[in-house]
């Protein structure tokens, strides 16, 4: 399928306000190719509740100090999944990603989401590429979730899944993709490629640890120089240059919340529900002040007229 279609095939749908959220992705297996493959998504809240992870993101920069205090917090901004335009041999392409991360009001964010769940591993490295090479490099960061489904094996009851959300078994996993530059042999000139920083890091239903993160650096938001950020400032020359490392953390916890069947709130209880958990509640309290299941000491820090 050519460029040219896809891109009709989008003109058409955000013309036609009733149609459902679809994402039309348009991958080429080289950057010069002017046909590729048409990947359509059907975004869920599984991509909303993943997208967060750019809030946790946002937040880590400012409670690490990365934003000077004279820019002041509201420079870094969550810009969703805003439209923009990726230039390429063939003409530019719009793409929207799940989330994405900026700073400075420039016209690329510097950090891009995606959440995959049933794109080949192939369609998550072209789209990582697509962004970083039509962006030419602004930007620095592509994160992609992939959630894989273990096929169930024979004699095995199928997985039952509740819409958008996880089964317990499947298997989520994080990249992180990141421009790169080759220097030509005999000349000055450089080329853009893309480099892995992180490749299919478990983190559900294995949780990453402390030791998975990636770095933000200053250079990563394409702002000025930090030598001229601080002249221009009035720093202290030797201010260090601004560093935040991301855990992986928050993702599990995120699949965590949105694994396995989905808790009733309470005005979808039953009476046999409510039954249940006052009954659990008077037997909790009955055996706390009878100490059958728990220590006396337990007993004593229960008393409210209890002085250690």
């Amino acid at each position: 399928m050519s460029s040219s279609v896809v891109d009709t095939l989008k003109a058409v749908l955000d013309e036609e306000p009733r149609h459902p959220i679809v994402k039309l992705d348009f991958l080429r297996r080289t950057l010069r190719a002017r046909h590729g493959r048409l990947v359509i998504t059907l975004p869920n809240i599984l991509h909303e509740a993943f997208g967060d992870f750019s809030n946790a993101i946002k937040t880590s920069m400012i409670v690490q100090g990365f934003i000077p205090a004279v820019l002041g917090d509201r420079s870094i901004r969550q810009l969703g999944s805003a439209t923009m335009d990726l230039s390429h041999s063939d003409g530019s392409r719009k793409a929207e990603p799940d989330a994405s991360l900026g700073l400075f009001g420039g016209k690329f964010p510097f950090l891009v989401f995606e959440c995959a769940r049933t794109q080949l591993e192939e369609d998550v490295v072209l789209k990582a590429q697509d962004y970083i090479h039509g962006s030419r490099g602004q930007i620095s960061f592509v994160v992609m979730i992939k959630i894989d489904t273990p096929k169930a094996r024979r004699h095995e009851e199928p997985v039952i899944r509740e819409p958008g959300r996880l089964a317990l078994s499947d298997k989520v996993s994080v990249s992180v993709f990141t421009p790169a530059y080759k220097q030509k042999p005999e000349s000055s000139r450089r080329t853009l490629t893309m480099a892995t920083l992180v490749d299919k890091l478990e983190v559900f239903p294995t949780p990453p640890t402390t030791r998975d993160f990636f770095t933000i650096r200053w250079s990563h938001v394409h702002y000025v120089p930090w030598n001229d950020f601080v002249s221009e400032h009035g720093l202290p020359l030797d201010a260090p240059e601004p560093t935040c490392n991301i855990s992986f953390s928050i993702l599990f916890m995120i699949a965590q919340e949105n694994a396995g069947p989905k808790p009733k709130s309470r005005s979808a209880q039953t009476p046999e529900d409510l039954d249940i958990e006052i009954s659990y509640k008077r037997r909790s309290a009955t055996e706390l002040s009878s100490g059958s299941s728990v220590t006396s000491e337990d007993e004593r820090r229960a008393d409210p007229d209890y002085e250690p």
